[in-house]
Parts: C-alpha cells; structure tokens; sequence
C-alpha cells in the first residue's frame, strides 16, 4: 500500500529512473551479444576484459545523446514518433561519437599534438590515478578489438532500444489505464473544438491525461456552444473553476474556447492561473496553426504566416530508393502467397483473385488500387472491418486481420502510384468532399501504411482523422518512414491489422 502510493505521488520521477537503467542495461546488453556473436561465429578469441572499457564508454556516450535529443522529455509526440525517431538519430550519433573518440585515442597513442590530443592524454594519466574499481573507465585501447564487433553493437542497439522504448511506453499505458501517473485536467468550454480536444485526450491513453469534465463558458449563448457536449460532462462554470481544480487535484486547464473574444479568454486565462493551474489556450487559428506557420514581430505585434513546406530532391530520391527496396524485398518473401492465396480466393468464391478500385493519389491525380478480393462476388471491399460480415469469406477474413490483402499494393508502389508510408487513398466521392485543410493529404503519393494505420483510430473512417495524415505530411522523412514500417510490421505480427 505505502509503495502503491508512493509510485503514484513519484510516478515520472520513477519513471525516469527505470528508463534511463533500462537504456543503460539494454545498450550493454547489445554490445556482450555483438561480443558473443563474434566469438561464437566469427572465430574471435579475444577475451571479454579488452572490450570492457570500450562498452563503457558506449553506454556513456548512448546515455548522454539519448537525453540530449530528448528520450527523457515528459511530454510525448504523437503514438511516441518521434521518440523512436530519435532512437534512431541518437544512435548514429553515439557511433559517429565512438569513432570519434576511436581516431583521437589513435592520435595520442602516436603522441600527436593538438588541444584534443592534450584533453585525452591528461584524462588518460587522471583515470589511471584512480583506484582500481574506476579505471574501468579508463579510454580504451584502438587497436585492441574488432571493428566488426562495434558495429554490429550499435546495430543490436538500435533494435533493442527501439523494441524496449516499445514495451516500455505500453507499460506506461497500461500504468496511465489504471490511474497510475495520470493528470487530472479540465476543459472550459463546451463547443465543437472543446469536445474535439476532449475526444483526442481519450483517444490517447499514453498522454496520461486524466479528462475530469468541461467547465461551461456563460459568456456566451449555450445552446450555440454545447451541441456535442453531454449534460453528465459539464460540471460547471468559471465561477466553479476554484472549487474543481481544488477539489479534483486538477493540475491543467485547456481554454477551449475560440468563438470567443481575446477579452473573455484573457480573463479566463487569469482566472485559471490565480488557481495555480497550468493553462493552456486552444487558438482561434487553429485550423490555420494546424499547418506549419512561421511566426515573426512587426513593432511587438505577432504576425503569422503559412510556411510553404517543399519536399526536397534528397528526400524523394531516397524515399523512392526505400520503397523499391521494401517492396522488392517483400514480394520475394512472399512470392509463394501470390501463387497460392488466388487459388485459396477463388476456391472458396466464384470471381476475380484481385480487386481493382480507383483511388485518388497525389495531386489529386486517380489511379487503380490493387488489393486481395475478400467478400463475394464485387462487393464493396470499402466496409468497416467487422468479423461479424457476412459478406466477407473465411479467406477474406483473415486476409484482413492479418493485412495480407494489402500486398497487391506492392505493384501500385513499384509503378510509383504508391509509397510504402504515407495517407491512405481515398475514392473520389470522399475527395470531393474535401475542404481545404483535408486536401493537404493530397499533396504526398498515398501509402500502404501511415500513422492512422498504427494508430488507436485505425477503426474509424480515414477522413474524420485528419491529425495523423497532417502530421506525416508535414514531417515526413526517411527516417519517420523507418519507423511507421517497424511500428507496422509490429502491429501485423499481432494480428490488428491495417486497414
């Protein structure tokens, strides 16, 4: 009980403690199992005590770039992306570091001179003054171990941090689902946007965010502003805001209230801060500020543009290289299921192995789809992904539970209708329908998956969620695309699927 309570009072400090020994076990873990894998398969006798200084410096250098590029941050991105971006940044960091230090050792071994040489030798002479628990992080010998084995150990650590940071943010879900670590906040306002960001804050568990009700806004005409707002949620007004900040431990505030005027927002601003809660205003730009903007000063008064965003030759050329790679790579493997799963389709329903739809692509240009027929005859294969259709066939089924039916895709992709990542498509009525902040999808090729995909919303219909296609097309990179397929090969293994 006293443990339970304390984990709950201490829970991010906690959490900071076991992730920073988590990360620290992990990376030398990695590095004894490149170690082994050498010894065992690479004919190396070399003893384990010549690499102990150089996984120490490893593990010290993996540390301190993972905190520099953020890894033990609070506040997290969205589905934690951009954590397992940095994953991958701050290891090839930690490796261009370790050489680094690899080449100055080997300048002071032939006694060179130079500030940096000058550095070492001193910390070299000072660590050998130390007793002999602590010369283990003495700078290590260059010329004393394998090549092959530092770089199969940073190898080892990208996968084995990204896979641990995995089950460690599900680990903090599951704390978050059962209110440990949670934060109590509430939402003053009751219109359209409010119940949005209400909807955003339930829809993602590992946010930690504790959504206690809505505080009602009386300025303003209420039945204008509480369509979408549930009588049992609102729990109040601002002259209530003192009493449930005290009485709920409410530690935010979100100001949702953009159809309102700056004087009402200032004053309910000042009102949250006097009870000593954090405020945070939802703008009334912010379909504007959804995009990126770029923000300057005109004699003290803020202006804020539209920032045109254009994808660099770089970027498309090596987007174009992973998609031909990964899509080449997996027809190989799965060669066999393109000559066997027709015949499973047509065995147990009359029609067409494949089915062609047209979608919308890049630019709005249309183009047809390929995907695995999975319902009889031409059904729509558009349909809520539900076990429970009886237009779907037993094959058709798990076709979808396991995203198989998705492979056909693979020839939209290598005739470059296609990427591997990216929005899904969509068919032409639904594009139609588009307004200005939707079509921002289009502006990247479609994708066989993307954010949505591994997302908590994958259920949902793509257009009512917009934030995960706008958040990819205005961060997309190499590196992000890496990430989305791991997470997605992840999510297959499970048996979630993809829609």
């Amino acid at each position: 009980m006293i443990l339970s309570t304390f984990a709950r009072r201490h829970f991010e400090r906690l959490v900071h403690v076991c992730q920073v020994t988590l990360d620290g076990l992990v990376v030398l873990g990695c590095c004894l199992c490149a170690y082994w894998m050498r010894r065992e398969f690479g004919g190396d006798s070399t003893q384990l005590r010549v690499y102990t200084q150089l996984f120490f410096w490893i593990v010290l250098l993996c540390l301190g770039v993972f905190g520099i590029c953020g890894l033990y941050r609070t506040e997290k991105s969205l589905l934690n992306i951009d954590e397992y971006r940095a994953v991958l940044k701050s290891t090839i960091i930690a490796f261009l570091l370790t050489h680094t230090l690899i080449f100055f050792m080997r300048e002071t071994e032939r006694q060179a001179e130079g500030p940096v040489v000058g550095l070492l030798l001193w910390t070299r002479d000072f660590l050998g003054q130390l007793p002999v628990f602590w010369q283990e992080a003495s700078l290590p010998n260059p010329d004393a171990y394998s090549r092959a084995v530092l770089l199969a150990s940073f190898v080892f650590i990208y996968v084995g941090v990204t896979a641990e940071r995995f089950f460690t943010f599900r680990a903090i879900q599951a704390a978050h689902r059962r209110g440990i670590g949670n934060t109590s906040v509430l939402i003053f306002g009751t219109g359209d946007v409010a119940v949005h960001l209400r909807e955003k804050l339930l829809l993602s568990p590992t946010l930690g965010i504790y959504f206690r009700g809505f505080l009602r806004d009386g300025s303003v005409d209420s039945g204008a502003t509480s369509s979408r707002a549930s009588d049992e949620e609102v729990i109040g007004n601002l002259n209530d805001l003192d009493r449930c900040v005290r009485e709920l431990k409410v530690s935010t505030v979100f100001v949702a209230i953009p159809e309102s005027g700056e004087e009402r927002v200032v004053e309910v601003t000042e009102a949250v801060t006097a009870t000593g809660a954090q405020v945070k205003i939802v703008p009334s730009l912010i379909h504007l500020l959804a995009q990126p903007v770029t923000i300057t000063n005109l004699e003290s008064v803020p202006l804020i543009a539209p920032r045109m965003v254009s994808e660099r030759l770089s970027t498309r050329l090596a987007k174009r290289a992973l998609d031909l790679a990964v899509s080449v790579t997996v027809m190989v493997v799965t060669s066999p299921l393109f000559a066997i799963l027709p015949v499973l389709i047509r065995r147990e329903s009359k029609g067409r192995a494949f089915f062609t739809q047209i979608r919308i692509g890049k630019d709005g240009r249309p183009f047809p789809m390929l995907k695995f027929r999975t319902m009889y005859g031409v059904a729509d294969e558009e349909s809520p992904r539900s076990g429970a259709d009886p237009r779907v066939t037993r094959v058709g089924r798990w076709l979808r539970r396991t995203s198989l039916d998705e492979l056909p895709q693979l020839f939209n992709v290598i005739r470059g209708e296609m990427s591997i990542v990216g929005p899904r498509p969509e068919m032409p009525f639904v594009v139609e329908k588009y307004g200005p902040l939707a079509r921002e999808r289009l502006r990247v090729k479609p994708g066989i998956t993307g954010l949505w995909q591994i997302s908590y919303a994958r259920l949902d219909p793509i257009h009512e969620n917009l934030d995960f296609d706008l958040y990819y097309v205005e961060n997309q990179s190499v590196l992000l695309d890496v990430v989305i397929v791991f997470l997605t090969c992840f999510s297959v293994l499970k048996g979630t699927g993809a829609r």
